[in-house]
């Protein structure tokens, strides 16, 4: 079943439900078309000809002028929606979210995981039951969520009311805000101030922060690595503080178990501030002719943390660029619904291999532990989330992957990755 409907440059497009797999995707032309099979219903009233109301019993495609504006009331499957600029508001999604482009998106309900690439604008999502990951987006904006934050190159600011898993932010331009995290915090590269209120494991701040004030508090370590020609103002309270950072008026006092540092480098006035229930590690930044892996005798182990850091930064974003290839590789070669099909579960599959190798380094870093110091207790679990199966591939999908290797479109290499993808 196909819907057309001739629209101007920017219509209106309300979803009001869809049972099955939901994508909508810009196109040049300025009209809806709305396809599914027999369960799909649309229309557009005469005195509204720009407002197109769908609901669909299963999967539907939807292509769309670009500055089109969506109103997503509920789908029960994955919902993929790309290069689409008006205003996207999803109320509830009961599978994977995936959006590129965008300019202002509001999310209410995401029982899936939840993948946002080069928005223009900011994001607001009251709760993701998985994954948030964000890359090349405006500001944040976040609610609950259940699994793990990544972002990445945010223009704007960055707050997290709620997070069950590990927070890492990396190149944010404006300020991050944490009311609460139940595992670690890594930062890097914040341009605005930090307030992160309760972490229950540790932080990891790297690089240097702006003028103002900044507080860190964690019930678990706090491993700052600051660069030597950086201004700072350091008040840092725990069991245990260690450093190396050359401070100027370096001062340290010890009251009821807590040790109390102070002090301060170069003229400035970034003030950082630190409380801990475990330790307190400062260290300057390693520079660029530092060897690979280097180890303290005193078995901190903190630079082998950065340089492990780095050697994973380098293995996601060389997996990144490959899966990402590959998948545009397959859209531009299938218009159907099969290679979106493909596509999706690819960069899924992308998704899961940087997830998987952030998760060991951080086990890594976490298993370095000083010679008699107490484990720390787990957090609390988080609810289970009401995620629903993951999708069996089709074997129309997989045909098409094997008739591609017989063609010498992809390697037997690139078909086995897509293959796995699809299971």
């Amino acid at each position: 079943m196909k819907y057309s409907f001739p629209t101007g440059k920017a219509p209106q497009i309300i979803v009001t439900e869809c049972f099955g797999e939901l994508v909508i995707k810009a196109h040049p032309e300025m009209s809806v078309i709305v396809r599914g099979d027999d369960k799909v219903t649309a229309e557009a009233k005469p005195e509204a000809p720009d407002v197109i109301n769908v609901s669909c019993r299963s999967s539907l495609v939807v292509l769309a002028p670009e500055n089109a504006s969506l109103l997503i009331h509920s789908t029960h499957g994955n919902a993929v929606i790309k290069g689409i600029l008006g205003d996207i508001h999803l109320e509830e999604v009961h599978g994977e979210l995936t959006i590129k482009r965008g300019t202002a998106v509001t999310v209410g309900s995401v029982h899936g995981g939840f993948v946002g690439r080069d928005f223009d604008g900011a994001l607001t999502v009251n709760e993701v039951n998985g994954d948030l990951n964000m890359r090349n987006t405006g500001g944040l904006q976040i609610g609950t969520v259940h699994g793990d934050i990544r972002g990445r190159n945010i223009n704007g600011a960055v707050a997290v009311n709620q997070g069950y898993g590990d927070i890492i932010l990396s190149t944010v331009n404006e300020s991050v805000s944490i009311t609460a995290c139940l595992r670690d915090v890594n930062l890097k590269n914040v341009a605005g101030h930090v307030l992160i209120e309760k972490v229950e494991g540790d932080i990891r701040l790297y690089d240097s922060l702006g003028s103002g004030k900044h507080h860190l508090t964690a019930a678990g370590d706090v491993i700052v690595r600051w660069p030597a020609n950086a201004p700072l103002q350091l008040t840092a309270t725990a069991p245990e503080v260690t450093t190396r950072l050359p401070l100027t008026a370096e001062q340290r006092t010890t009251e009821n178990g807590q040790v109390t540092l102070t002090g301060y480098m170069g003229e400035g006035d970034t003030h950082l501030f630190i409380q801990s229930d475990g330790r307190i590690i400062l260290k300057n930044m390693p520079t660029e002719n530092e060897g690979d892996f280097e180890m303290d005798i005193n078995l901190d182990f903190g630079n082998f943390g950065s340089e492990v850091s780095k050697l994973g930064e380098r293995i996601t974003n060389e997996l990144g660029q490959r899966l990402t290839k590959l998948s545009q590789k397959l859209e531009a070669r299938f218009n159907s619904q099969t290679g979106e099909d493909i596509a999706q579960r690819t960069e899924q599959a992308m998704e899961r291999v940087m997830r998987h190798t952030e998760e060991a380094i951080r086990r890594a870093e976490n298993q370095i532990n000083r010679p008699g110091r107490p484990m720390r207790p787990m957090p609390p679990m988080p609810p289970v989330a009401p995620v629903p199966p993951a999708p069996q591939a089709s074997s129309a999908a997989q045909l098409k992957v094997l008739e591609m290797v017989e063609k010498g479109t992809i390697s037997v290499e690139d078909a086995n990755v897509l293959l796995k993808a699809l299971e």
